[in-house]
């Protein structure tokens, strides 16, 4: 692969003189644009067609998010946000980020996200799949889970919510729980759109299953799923509220 072209974009000088500095230890990296804000960011994607940007998520006037919204999706290079505030990373993968890095990180965790990076830019540039190939993939109906002597055959619809638990998705389904040998994104992206929201970064809900949507005395949000169980809110309350009412 030819060297990697990079836009970095912080509003805090100290920040991107330590990313520049880690990227230096890495072959095969050119960064092309180092921005100060949003807006300077969006100018640089437009003008030098990195293959990736690593942006941080609070800058001002114009964050992270939304520079990689500002362009097309045919167009947006690969995405890596970086930021302070782990409450990001749900829209951060609305925008189909590669990876989320939290500050403050280090050098192995930088050079994972850089493989990530590496393996989405390589599979842009892949030969086109033929056209049945390319088809979407039908959504999930039923989950199998696997046990130690038999499958058990679980209707989507009747998973009440299900949880991040590593390399593992947990799923609840009335008081039992079952295993999956999968991550919550990778199980996330083959379930039904218009069933299931992510609401944080470690649940995942069935709509159908919810009861309630509650305020905190702190001004956050919680949503009661079947069963009573009470599961925090991190997405924007009213996205939440538009997928209850509209799917």
């Amino acid at each position: 692969m030819d060297a990697l072209r990079l836009l970095i974009a912080d509003d805090e000088a100290v920040a991107r003189a330590r990313l520049r500095g880690l990227l230096a230890r890495e072959p095969g990296i050119e960064v092309v644009a180092e921005c100060r804000d949003g807006a300077e960011a969006l100018e640089a994607l437009r003008r030098e067609r990195p293959d990736a940007a690593l942006l941080d998520v609070e800058m001002p006037g114009m964050s992270g998010l939304d520079v990689a919204r500002a362009v097309a999706e045919g167009e947006r290079p690969v995405i890596v946000f970086v930021t302070a505030y782990s409450q990001h990373a749900v829209p951060a993968f609305d925008v189909q980020a590669a990876d989320f890095l939290l500050k403050p990180y280090r050098l192995p965790r930088l050079q994972q996200a850089l493989g990530r990076v590496r393996a989405a830019v390589a599979a842009r540039s892949a030969p086109e799949e033929d056209e049945a190939a390319a088809e979407p993939q039908p959504r999930l109906q039923r989950l199998i889970v696997r046990t130690s002597d038999r499958m058990l055959v679980i209707p989507a619809g009747s998973v009440d919510w299900i949880e991040s638990a590593g390399n593992y998705a947990v799923l609840h389904v009335g008081a039992a729980t079952h295993v999956l040998r999968e991550t919550l994104a990778e199980l996330e992206a083959r379930l039904a759109d218009g069933q299931f929201l992510r609401v944080s970064r470690t649940a995942v809900v069935n709509l159908d299953r919810v009861r309630e949507l509650r305020m905190q005395p702190d001004g956050s949000h919680e949503m009661v799923v079947e069963g009573g169980v009470r599961l925090p809110i991190t997405r924007g309350i009213r996205e939440v509220q538009a997928r209850l009412e509209h799917g």
